[in-house]
């Protein structure tokens, strides 16, 4: 067993290592503040951006199923033309119209498809984007057992 003397200088050392380990974590706190706000920082600049992307996409979605919704009007409007006219060429005009604005309903769609595709994608960087935001959030509300009493 220690002397007493002894035993009282190695509890003041083991408290003066705390002490140096705890001023050590003291000094590389505001770095890692600002490491922490870098991080939220960016993440929030990546969820405004799959926002803003998944924004666009319906936009441009919207405005071809209003493409598609006119270029349908039009095939209806050369059909009804088509039984009013009493000359084959106008005739077979008419449905060379007729399959030409088809085409371009089809070429919508597809279109339509692959911006739907893109917007399904947005979704899940969005999400993806929210999720490691929140992760991130709950992980530094958490106790740190780096900074737990001993």
């Amino acid at each position: 067993m220690p002397s007493p003397g002894v035993e009282a200088l190695l509890i003041l050392q083991d408290r003066d290592n705390k002490r140096l380990g705890l001023e050590a974590q003291l000094k590389n706190l505001p770095g890692e503040v600002r490491a922490v706000e870098q991080t939220i920082a960016d993440e929030k600049s990546a969820i405004e951006t799959a926002r803003l992307e998944q924004r666009e996409l319906e936009t441009k979605k919207k405005g071809l199923e209003t493409e598609i919704g006119s270029a349908s009007d039009r095939v209806g409007k050369y059909r009804t033309q088509q039984l009013s006219v009493k000359k084959n060429d106008e005739y077979q005009a008419l449905g060379h119209e007729i399959e030409t604005v088809q085409q371009q309903i089809g070429d919508l769609e597809s279109q339509e498809l692959e911006i739907m595709y893109a917007i399904d994608e947005a979704k899940n960087r969005f999400a993806a984007a929210e999720a490691l935001s929140k992760t991130q959030y709950r992980r530094a509300r958490s106790p740190n057992p780096k900074f737990a009493r001993a």
